[in-house]
């Protein structure tokens, strides 16, 4: 096998929106193909049942995904991309194709099904001058249907009650604060079962309709489990069993359908909670309040459903850094059922396996390239994002790299970290040092050639970290804010940095003089490579033609590209081809300076 490259990228399937049939004997699944037609992904619905052999293909749209079976088990509904956006359409199980039930102006962002499988709970996005904050709409299967809100709060994670009269959703105000109300499905005024928090999340009923369970975060900053009745009563019952094991939800803005399930006896919850490695399906006692971890054979989940009485659960899963595929759990945590969707992914190469670099817990890694005549240049990725097709466990351009013989150190940080970074550089550069020494100790790679790899707030931190340590030679940044005093007018200093709560910069202009790499330019001594969207309104790309000129006439070695149909994200946002071109131009760049 050799490693991965590139041009990979038109071979590779991704499996997305796992959904369990209410009788747990067939599941459903949304699958992206490359598509050169459009350049991008195309996705269908696929189902597995008990009796298949192989999965069947349910529908042949070019963008259908999240796939949701009807309780009652007639239909299965899912999002079709029609035009400019997506719609709700309804397959019928017992044959025919797929009708559209919603024809709303901006799509539909969210839905959840009522619980007689008659009635669904809609969000769409709505405004005079485009999309803005989620409203909240019901839907009768035969197309008629009633807007339930209108007012100035966002609408999130619908939710009906096990009756069908009521649909609980999260509600979050201008200034960010959250609750929980509930509203009847005819139509009347909002009442609030909760106070306004700082957040809120994935409420879901428990099955006899006495109260809801959902995640939040109190007066305290304290993210936890909460119980919510009827009445407005509401206490936390569980606090998380280890940091940021809600945060992923606690900061989402809604998916199709709760990632929370409460057992049809009504005694325990299922959840899947984030370490900074992976994600763990958890069961809580409601009782007890305390949380133990499933057992999943060392499977790296993805995302999961459960059956209405909790027995079974469909899991999005596979072996560490391999690609998942769909698993059906019996009640005796057996699998019952496999997708083998996997062999359809990468044929003749394969990706580099992560080596835990000290404690596992630190999510620490090393990816190394195949055997060479020496010891491997290293580039050190801040705040790398996993792709689901490595098994979640680096990103492509991690996995380019070792392609071209570069080992690659993924070096994760927390919103905490990166924010206590963004403040004072020194402090990352401390913790780079000593986990560029303690992986000099433990691999065959070249602590003499080492280069930094960063995408938006990674990125500035990688800059930063050039004006303040000559280890590196070279860097490669994607979306990277370099002035902080322009970034305060034109951008997202926040989002681009990390950076909160600085005084304007006429009053205080300090912290903006120190944190502005465009501004310590002559202090960088590395060749850099600067990538950066033309649409990007979290850093404007002047950002990176600035400091491109400033290295230009220092004599520095510097490359800048502006893709103009990209904004912050380019590797995200870009069609396969360009994405090839992305990785490509990265990797070859950074393994040539590297070679030096």
């Amino acid at each position: 096998m050799r490693a991965f490259r590139p041009r990979d990228i038109f071979h590779l399937r991704r499996l997305h929106d796992v959904a369990l049939a209410p009788d747990g004997e067939a599941v459903a699944y949304s699958l992206a193909e490359p598509d050169p037609r459009s350049g991008g992904y195309s996705s269908s619905i696929y189902r597995l049942g008990l009796d298949d052999r192989i999965p069947r293909s349910l529908t042949h749209g070019a963008r259908d995904r999240r796939p949701w079976y009807a309780p009652d088990g007639r239909h299965l509904a899912f999002l079709r991309h029609d035009g400019d956006a997506d719609q709700v359409h309804l397959l019928p199980l017992s044959g025919g194709e797929a009708l559209q039930l919603t024809a709303l102006g901006h799509g539909v962002t969210s839905y959840a099904w009522g619980p007689h499988g008659r009635q669904m709970a809609v969000l769409s996005a709505v405004g005079p001058n485009g999309p803005t904050n989620r409203q909240l709409y019901r839907f009768d299967l035969d197309g008629t249907w009633r807007q339930l809100s209108d007012d100035a709060l966002d609408h999130r994670d619908p939710i009906f009650a096990p009756d069908g009269r009521h649909i609980a959703s999260v509600l979050v105000s201008p200034d960010g604060s959250a609750a929980i109300g509930l509203v009847p499905v005819d139509g009347g005024p909002w009442h609030l079962l909760t106070s306004w928090h700082r957040a809120w999340a994935r409420p879901v009923f428990a099955p006899d309709g006495s109260c809801l369970y959902a995640l939040g975060c109190g007066p305290g900053d304290e993210p936890g489990l909460w119980r919510v009745d009827l009445q407005g009563d509401a206490r936390m019952i569980a606090s998380a069993p280890w940091p940021d094991a809600f945060l992923p939800h606690l900061r989402g803005s809604g998916l199709t359908s709760p990632d929370l399930f409460v057992t049809g006896d009504g005694q325990s919850l299922l959840a899947l909670l984030h370490t900074r490695t992976q994600a763990v399906l958890a069961r809580c006692s409601l009782s007890h309040g305390r949380w133990h971890a499933e057992p999943t054979q060392g499977l790296r989940i993805q995302s999961f459903a459960a059956s209405a009485a909790g027995e079974r659960t469909v899991l999005l899963a596979g072996p560490p850094d391999q690609p998942p595929e769909v698993l059906l759990r019996d009640e005796n945590g057996r699998i019952a059922l496999r997708s083998d969707h996997h062999e359809l992914f990468l044929a003749d190469a394969s990706f580099a396996p992560l080596q835990p670099v000290g404690d596992p817990a630190r999510g620490v890694g090393m990816l190394l390239p195949p055997p060479g005549p020496g010891p491997s240049p290293l580039a050190v990725i801040l705040d790398d994002v996993p792709d689901q097709a490595t098994g979640n466990t680096s990103s492509l351009l991690a996995q380019a790299l070792c392609g071209r013989g570069v080992a690659v150190l993924r070096a994760p940080l927390s919103p905490a970290q990166i924010t206590e970074a963004a403040h004072d550089p020194q402090l990352l550069q401390a913790k780079l040092e000593a986990l560029v020494a303690e992986s000099l100790q433990t691999h065959p790679v070249d602590g003499s050639r080492l280069a930094l790899v960063g995408e938006g707030r990674g990125g500035y931190l990688a800059l930063m970290m050039l004006t303040l340590t000559r280890s590196f030679r070279a860097a490669a940044t994607l979306g990277a804010a370099t002035d902080l005093v322009s970034l305060w007018g034109s951008g997202d200093l926040t989002g681009a940095t990390g950076i909160r709560d600085l005084a304007p910069p006429w009053r205080s202009p300090e912290p903006y003089l120190a944190g502005s790499p465009l501004l310590l330019a002559d202090r960088i001594e590395a060749a850099v490579l600067l990538l950066q969207g033309r649409q990007d309104r979290v850093v404007p790309p002047d950002q990176a033609r600035e400091l491109c000129r400033a290295l230009e006439r220092l004599g520095r070695p510097v490359q800048c590209e502006i893709y103009p149909l990209l904004g912050h994200e380019p590797l995200q946002e870009a069609p396969l081809r360009l994405q090839t071109q992305i990785l490509d131009l990265t990797a070859a760049w950074l393994s040539d300076q590297l070679a030096r």
